[in-house]
């Protein structure tokens, strides 16, 4: 046996990404699709029900904003993708925790300071803080709790990212 085999076989490889990673990197694949269909599907039908917002100063500036929010979702999944399905270290789980969290919470965030900045933090309360609004945040955070857990307590994680010293 060569001496390059000998070492391959003493090495531990690192674990396959079995179904529950998969199915998170699956998550990161729809959540951009999903976050540009209701932004566009929201600002279509927010012009026809309220038509004299197309004359807002702002308005124009609003929609790009929230299409840089949309990018800005896509290229964290693209590094969460990146950082679970390639990633060895536990600095790529920590990645992909990020880009999670990110991905709960930061279009919520960003869009309510958007909506704030160009329109008065009054007028992005009473948008923004309505239950329509809430109750997805709320089902989010309670998936990015579930998904944190994964990542943070399965053997599965612990063996596929290991610590740097290891």
């Amino acid at each position: 046996m060569s001496t390059l085999r000998m070492a391959e076989a003493g090495t531990p490889s690192k674990p396959d990404l079995g179904v529950w990673l998969v199915l998170l990197i699956f998550g990161f694949v729809l959540a951009p699709l999903r976050l540009t269909t209701i932004t566009y599907h929201g600002l279509d039908e927010v012009e026809r029900q309220s038509p004299w917002l197309l004359a807002m100063p702002h308005w124009d500036d609003y929609k790009r904003l929230s299409a840089v929010i949309c990018f800005a979702v896509l290229v964290t999944s693209a590094t969460g993708i990146y950082a679970i399905a390639f990633g060895t270290r536990r600095k790529h789980l920590e990645l992909a925790f990020t880009a999670l969290w990110f991905n709960a919470l930061g279009p919520f965030v960003l869009d309510f300071l958007s909506a704030g900045v160009l329109f008065g933090f009054e007028v992005a309360c009473l948008t923004e803080l309505d239950p329509r609004n809430l109750m997805p945040l709320i089902g989010r955070t309670a998936i990015a709790f579930g998904w944190s857990g994964y990542l943070l307590f399965s053997e599965q994680c612990r063996q596929r990212y290991r610590c740097a010293t290891q």
